[in-house]
């Protein structure tokens, strides 16, 4: 991995709340926080087979950071908001795959 390959991005914690009649609505929390990761699109034959049209609106990212990322948080790169749909833990680094949050662009 270069340095000069990382790219700076967003982060906010998914935080879905249930409102009085018990529907639960997708939030993400006030807070954020900026890191670096490597983005690249998502271009394999096993992406495109599992995500079809979808792998239009999705990016690939490593991250080697500390923050606690999880599956449904939302990552702003670029000026556009992606939420985590899959997360891949490795010994130096976490792969995720993210899907443009059409709710949030």
């Amino acid at each position: 991995m270069k340095k000069k390959s990382l790219r700076s991005f967003t982060w906010q914690s998914y935080e879905p709340y249930k409102d009085s009649e018990g529907t639960t609505t997708e939030a993400y929390s006030d807070d954020s926080s900026t890191d670096q990761a490597l983005f690249w699109y998502t271009t394999s034959k096993l992406q495109a087979e599992l995500y079809g049209e979808r792998i239009n609106d999705m990016l690939n990212m490593h991250y080697y950071g500390d923050l606690a990322i999880q599956v449904h948080d939302l990552i702003t790169f670029d000026g556009v908001a992606y939420t985590v749909i899959g997360l891949k833990k490795y010994h130096r680094f976490v792969e995720m795959e993210l899907e443009r949050n059409v709710k949030f662009n």
